[in-house]
Formats: C-alpha cells, structure tokens, sequence
C-alpha cells in the first residue's frame, strides 16, 4: 500500500497540477477549433434578438403578425442581447466565444474538483495521473467539445447544470443556510436557461423545504425556495401573458409522442462512441454492493437528500430525451451535459467501492482507451461508417453502431458535424448577405415561406418569415402530423428539389463536372486544392452513382437518401391547406439578392390580424 510520505513535495505537486491543466487546456482550444460549428437554428434565435434590438420586441415576426415564441435559451439570448446593446457585437461574431469560455469555467471546476476531492491516502501520489485521466476523457469527448460552438445556448446550461450539481452534493451547502441562496440562485438560473432547467428548479425548490423542515430552519428553506422558482414563475407568466401560451412553440412543434425505438438507439450509439459502458459497469458495482444494502429510505435521510434531488433531475432528463423525444437533432446535445460529471461521479464510487489506486487508474484508462478512436475516426471520415475503417477483427462489434447511426440521420436523429457544417454552406449560399437582406423595406409586409429558417431569416430581418415546420408559428405547430404516405411523398419532392440544385442543364443527369463547382461554392477552400475537390467529386459519386457508371441520375440520387414515411426529429409539422397561402408570400431569396413580388392588391395589416387569429382559433392557439 503506497503512503503518504511518498506523495511528492507540495511545491512540486503544483506545479504539475497547472502543467496538466496547462496541456489538456490547449487540446481543449484545438478540439473547440476542430468542432467549430454554427447551426441554422442559432439564427432562429439571433432573429428574435434583431427585432429587440429594432424595438419590435422579442418576436419572431414584427406587428401585424401575432407574437410566438420559438426560442428555447431565454438566458442565452438575454446574454447576446446585452452584449450586443451595450458593446455593439452582434451574436454571430461573439456566440461561440462565449460558449467556449463557458466550457472553459467546465473544465477548471473539473479540475479543481479532482485535486480537491477527497480520496483514500493510498491514492494521493497518484492524484496528478488522475487528474490527467479525466481530463483526458473531458477534452477528447466530440461530444462535449461539439457543445462548445453550434451558436446555440447548450454551454451555458451545461454549464449551469454542473455548477448545480456540484453545489447540490456539497456537505457545505447543505450545513450552511447560507449556501442556499447560491443554489437557489443556479436552479433559477438552470430554469431560464432551456425549459428542461425547470427539473432543477423544482427539484431545489423541495430539497431546500426538506432542509428547511429537517434542521428547524423552515423559514429560510421558504425563503430559499422562493429564490429558485419565482424568477422562473415569472418568466412562464410573462410568457403566457406576451405569447399567449405557458409552453414555447416548439413544444408543440417537436413533441408528437414518445420515441422509445430512437431514444434506444440514440443512448446506445452514445455508450459505444463514448466507452461510457465502462462508468455503467461501475455504476452497477455500486448499486449492486452499496446502495441496495441499507434499502431505497436511506436517500431520505438528510445527508443523501442532496444526492437524491441530483439523481432525480439527471435521470428525469435522461429518461426525458432517451424515451419521450428520441434523442436530439444536434448531435450528442441532450447528453452533453453528463460528459463532465461521470468521471467525477466516478471517482465517488470508486471511492464508496474501496477501489485500490490501480483498479481506479486502471478503470479510468480502459474508459479513456474505450471511449477516444470511433468518435473521431467518424469525423475524420466526415462522419460516415466507422466499421469500414477499423481493423476486421473489430468490424463486427461496430457495424451494428454504423447502422443504429444511419437509422438515426435517417430520420434527422443525431446530426453529426460535418452536416451541420455543409447545411450551414447550402443555407448562407442560398440567402443574401444579411447587409443586402436588410435593405427590403418592411412597407407592404413582405413575407417568405421556408423550411430551414434559421440563416434566412437572420439575412432577412424586414422580411416575415413563415416557418414551415412551425417551430416559429402556433398554427403549423398544432397542425396534425402527417401519414407515413404523405410523409414519403413529401419528402421525395425534397430530395428532387435538392438534385435540382445539382442539376444545371436540368437533364435528369448530374455528372462529376456539375458536382464540381457546387461543391467548391459550399466549401471554398476546397477551390484552391484541386486534389481534395476532386477527392470530394469522387466521394460524391461513390455515394450517390449506385450503377456505377459515374452520373448520377435523378432515382439514384432519391435513393441513395433513402427516403421513408417514418417521423422525423423536429420537423413533422406541415402547414394547413390554405394557411400559408393566405399571407400571400412573395419574396424570393438569392445568394446574392432578393426578389420582392408587388403584390395586387396590397396585403394590408388588418388582413394579416385577421388572417392569423382565425387560423388559431381553428388549431386552438391563443392569440
């Protein structure tokens, strides 16, 4: 058994301590440059932000239209607005910059809590492994590192999430009534952040009662407790009150029944990229030896009921997305915010299991080791199959994963990187620059209709935009869902719109030379590397060319895609016969331009009024 004495000298002991953190740190930048992302979505919320800024107030469409709200990170876009009021930075120039410094505060609490947790003497000398073990884990995770950009508010919850964590199982919080302000304070914080934050809130707002009421402290519990959900409650009625509607309108958007058959394939996909069935072992090990011996009331003692709540709010969230939605559009977003908190969660059964220091070390690298190549062998590859290029012997364990992954883009599951990437490209390629959007005057009430509506309608803030999947609009998103027949149909129709674009002499045939200049106009650095577009014209037809004979033809190219009647994620909502067409849409968006259609006779602000008020009471959407 190692001892104390032959820990190293303190002075050394730090030192090595900010040299790790040091190293793991530049990864982490490089990791955030690798991963670096924008999504359409983030202009959704970028949209709302203009017109605040404009004075039109936090809508998606300026009056006549009737106020709705699609946004989801209400924290994250007071923040954005703030910089951009005070300081002049619009949100696409500073997003990302500050999601990074908000994984960057992530990584240095994990750190500090590694040094600080404490461990068995016999695992003191290992401490600086240890520390750089988990780091490891923490900074080589696509997944965590993918929540660093995107534009969306997912690093900031995150963020809040674990510092809520944290303060939760701190033996101070509970001991000191001070502290529990400061934790009513993040779960109010976790409850403006994404609505699924109101887990936390309410989850704090009993904890803290059930404090209060156990140590003869009620009042201050109250207190407390009305810290944590007040601000939230008054944000909920300033909704109701503003909006028309307790819920945000992707609510009713994306939520169309429970999805178990994807959320199963999602979490398993996750567990294999990530090694997280290592942590699932130990986990297992400790339910099995510990928390089944003194039975389930045990958590209600006052010195668990910390624990409990944060066990409460993270499997209620898991369970959640895994069972109910199926997962998530953006990559691994609903589980990024676990990836910090399992190794330390780790290092707390380990030490509940009496873990000798190399059974832990040993855990941790087998974890690490486990969870590092088939993530990034899938982006080094642009996210296609992993099976293919591992050695044969591993091919069978992942070809299973490779098809729970396809099953999954297939239906708008789990979106890896380089798509999202490539669907930023197509969008700002077929929208104006927003300096050239914004010269439409609002006068005469132009109007757009489109299915991606994020960069559109940023480059368009005097156009009104009619969101066609109604994540941004109360009728469309209470429109019944579609049949699988209609589905099929629809989507078919996509997929031929899309070849269109490849299509340039409009010959039902696309050849490597068509491919060629599109895909230099959606990745331009790829023009000045006629080795690496050539490479791309190739994968292109290697996808798409199934006979072979290197054209693609109008049936491969549906095909290829593989459409099916099965739902999608986010986006099974289609507007009702006659709804769009009442807003008379007549804009039309180039790369370079807008066309704007007079209209005869003029659509006037009182039609609109009329138009939408009818339309809700039919689908049962306030106004």
């Amino acid at each position: 058994m190692e001892t104390p004495s032959s820990a190293a000298p303190p002075g050394a002991r730090s030192l090595a301590r900010w040299a790790i953190v040091a190293v793991f740190g530049a990864a982490l930048y490089v990791g955030w440059c690798l991963l670096w992302h924008m999504a359409d979505d983030a202009y959704i919320t970028y949209r709302y932000l203009s017109n605040a800024i404009a004075g039109r107030g936090l809508v998606w469409n300026p009056a006549p239209f009737l106020p709705v709200d699609g946004n989801t990170d209400f924290l994250w876009s007071m923040l954005l607005l703030t910089i951009w009021w005070a300081a002049g930075i619009e949100p696409p120039a500073i997003a990302n910059w500050l999601a990074l410094g908000f994984g960057t505060v992530v990584y240095l609490l994990v750190a500090r809590e590694v040094w600080r947790q404490s461990l068995p003497s016999d695992h003191e000398r290992w401490r600086p492994l240890l520390l750089a073990l988990v780091l490891a884990l923490l900074v080589s995770n696509r997944a965590w590192l993918a929540s660093l950009s995107s534009g969306l508010g997912v690093s900031i919850f995150n963020c809040l999430v674990f510092v809520w964590v944290l303060t939760a199982l701190s033996p101070r919080t509970r001991d000191e009534p001070r502290r529990w302000f400061v934790l009513a304070a993040l779960a109010a914080a976790c409850g403006l952040g994404r609505p699924e934050g109101h887990l936390a809130t309410a989850a704090t707002a009993v904890l803290l009662l059930a404090w209060g009421a156990t140590g003869r402290q009620l009042p201050r519990g109250l207190a407390a407790a009305a810290v944590a959900v007040l601000p939230v409650a008054g944000h909920l009625v300033f909704r109701r009150l503003y909006y028309g509607d307790w819920l945000p309108c992707t609510y009713h958007a994306k939520n169309i029944g429970a999805w178990p058959a994807s959320g199963a394939r999602y979490f398993a996909s996750f567990a294999v990229e990530f090694g997280v069935y290592v942590w699932l072992g130990a986990a297992l090990a400790w339910l099995a030896r510990r928390a089944l011996r003194p039975g389930p009331l045990a958590l209600l003692r006052r010195e668990h009921l910390g624990g409990a709540a944060v066990a409460a709010v993270l499997l209620a969230h898991f369970g959640y997305y895994t069972l109910q939605m199926g997962g998530d559009l953006f990559e691994w977003r609903a589980y990024s915010h676990l990836v910090p908190l399992l190794p330390l969660l780790l290092l707390r059964l380990a030490r509940s299991l009496a873990w000798r220091p190399r059974t832990l070390l040993a855990v941790l690298a087998a974890w690490f080791v486990c969870g590092l190549p088939i993530g990034w062998i899938k982006f080094a590859h642009q996210d296609r199959d992993v099976a293919p290029h591992v050695p044969a012997l591993l091919q069978p364990l992942l070809r299973p994963y490779d098809d729970w992954q396809r099953w999954l883009s297939d239906r708008l599951v789990c979106k890896r990187n380089h798509e999202m990437k490539v669907n930023l490209a197509v969008f700002e390629r077929s929208a104006p620059p927003r300096s050239v959007g914004a010269r439409v005057p609002w006068d005469g009430f132009p109007v757009l209709a489109a299915e991606a509506v994020g960069v559109v309608g940023w480059a368009l803030p005097n156009v009104a935009i009619v969101d066609l999947h109604g994540l941004n609009d109360a009728v469309i998103a209470r429109n019944p869902v579609p049949t699988n027949a209609e589905r099929l149909q629809h989507r078919i129709g996509e997929l031929e719109r899309v070849f269109g674009f490849f299509d340039q002499d409009h010959d039902d045939r696309v050849t490597p030379d068509e491919f060629r200049p599109w895909l230099a106009a959606l990745e331009p650095d790829l023009a000045a590397q006629p080795e690496a577009l050539e490479q791309r014209v190739r994968m292109q037809l290697l996808g798409f060319d199934l006979d072979g004979d290197r054209v693609v033809t109008r049936q491969e190219y549906v095909a290829a895609n593989r459409p099916h009647g099965d739902r999608f994620m986010a986006h099974e909502r289609l507007p009702p016969p006659g709804y769009v067409e009442g807003f008379r849409p007549n804009v039309v968006p180039t790369d370079d331009g807008v066309s704007v259609t007079p209209r005869e006779p003029p659509l006037t602000a009182e039609q609109i009024r009329a138009h939408e008020r009818e339309w809700r009471r039919r689908f049962g959407a306030a106004d």
